[in-house]
């Protein structure tokens, strides 16, 4: 989205898309109450904040417009090919000004090693732009790598430990040469910051492809390739934007698609948040063969850019809408056992109703805001639940710790949603008195706390469509 590559990427993508996820419509189902029982069984898995990680652009408003939103893991381009104009000039300033800001408010940096210097980029299609190519010489690129890693690993003033190559490299705009060279940029990158790793005496994480949608293909030749050059994979990531295979409906983001955005330029009807977790599934059993195959541990899962829509701008982003999808979608992170996600993106960069960001130009936080704080405030063991219906447009997770009991409660539906009543039940083990209830919906962006009494074993609220509600259980 913030680069042409996002916006392409549904041109090139289309057929793979379809066959790849499956897609679950989400018409909610109208009239009745929505019961959520709570039960006191643990499911072993604990509340992972992680899935609240963001991508971020200093062009746009600053970090600190999150607070007290806390960042967890912040992804951020290290744009190699602006940090070194030319053979032998490599100012690492500006990428070092971006890690002490992700530092600054608590986050830990993951950096996108991408995209290639000019000077150095060497292509086989006369086509081609060199800043999406192979380097020249796999030994330059090495050493960059190298000198680069090195000075953020080590930077006093806040420094960096985690390392993704590439961005999108099946996608033609964000690599213009062969899959090959572009795997041995990839190994050649794996190797040398696990030689920065051996040097330091510390460790470092390295991983990839970065891939535009969870495309088998990209994921299993990378993995392959990295281990038999005997590079340690950390994590696996991809992305997904949930409105594919259509572009954000309410405005073209880049001149070169206006051929094609009368066409793609649609809501999809069908989006559900229920493809996150199909998909996880889908490439951990992936990821999971090529590691057994090579002996090697299995890499942690990585959505490291999730959002409604891709290319275009969606002025659902804004809403409440883009609040109980993120809800939605958390749910089903959780569920499916990803490790960390990354919304795209922490802060708008312009001044348009449809950007992506959390947090407007100004500083003003959107619906969406309080949706990742709610999930950020759930306690920490995860508890069974009944009445959770995706199918229907409800999703719902509860948890616990030592004096509370929180349930979120999602309703949302992309083309048929409704208003409906929601009771959240307690068994009577883990009976509370009072609750405090949240709403973000039509008429509440924010989500204002109210106290009601919980003597009866639950508490019963409206439900409006496309909203999320948090419910705190205390003593």
């Amino acid at each position: 989205m913030g680069r042409v590559g996002r916006g392409l990427s549904v041109c090139f993508g289309v057929v793979v898309v379809l066959v790849l996820t499956i897609r679950v419509p989400a018409f909610a189902t109208p009239g009745g109450t929505a019961t959520i029982a709570v039960s006191d069984r643990s499911t072993g898995a604990t509340i992972r904040p992680a899935l609240t990680g963001v991508v971020w652009h200093d062009t746009g408003a600053p970090l600190t417009t999150l607070a007290p939103l806390s960042v967890r893991t912040v992804r951020i381009d290290a744009s190699l090919q602006a940090i070194s104009p030319a053979r032998g000039v490599v100012n690492v300033q500006p990428l070092l000004d971006r890690i002490s800001a992700v530092r600054a408010v608590g986050g830990d940096p993951l950096v996108i090693l991408s995209y290639m210097p000019k000077w150095l980029g060497s292509c086989t299609l006369p086509f081609a732009d060199a800043t999406f190519c192979k380097p020249a010489a796999l030994d330059d690129w090495g050493a960059l790598i190298r000198q680069v890693v090195n000075a953020v690993a080590t930077a006093p003033s806040g420094n960096a430990t985690r390392f993704e190559v590439w961005n999108e490299p099946d996608l033609l705009v964000s690599w213009m040469d062969t899959p090959w060279s572009w795997l041995d940029v990839a190994a050649r990158t794996g190797r040398e910051i696990m030689g920065v790793e051996r040097a330091l005496g510390r460790r470092l994480s390295f991983g990839g492809p970065a891939s535009f949608i969870p495309d088998p293909f990209n994921i299993g030749t990378f993995l392959l390739r990295m281990y038999a050059e005997g590079v340690r994979v950390d994590f696996v990531s991809w992305h997904w934007y949930a409105n594919y295979p259509f572009f954000g409906p309410d405005g073209n983001e880049f001149p070169t698609l206006a051929p094609v955005y009368p066409l793609l330029g649609h809501r999809n009807p069908f989006l559900s948040p229920m493809g996150y977790g199909v998909q996880i599934n889908a490439v951990r059993a992936l990821v999971a063969a090529k590691a057994a195959l090579a002996g090697q541990p299995v890499p942690a899962l990585y959505i490291d850019e999730w959002n409604l829509s891709a290319g275009g701008f969606d002025n659902r982003n804004g809403t409440n809408e883009a609040a109980a999808f993120a809800a939605a979608t958390l749910i089903e992170m959780q569920n499916a056992g990803l490790d960390e996600a990354m919304m795209y993106r922490a802060t708008d960069k312009e001044a348009n109703p449809g950007d992506w960001g959390m947090t407007t130009m100004a500083g003003a936080k959107k619906p969406v805001w309080g949706a990742l704080k709610f999930w950020q405030e759930l306690a920490g063991e995860q508890l069974d639940v009944r009445g959770s219906d995706p199918v229907g447009g409800v999703w719902a997770i509860a948890s616990r710790d030592a004096g509370r009991v929180t349930v979120l409660v999602a309703n949302f539906a992309p083309a048929l949603s409704f208003d409906r009543a929601a009771r959240v039940e307690l068994p009577a083990s883990m009976a509370k008195a009072r609750a405090t209830i949240r709403t973000i919906g039509p008429m509440d962006p924010v989500g204002v706390p109210r106290s009601v009494d919980a003597q009866g074993g639950g508490v019963t609220f409206d439900a409006p469509k496309q909203s999320v509600t948090f419910v705190e259980f205390a003593a």
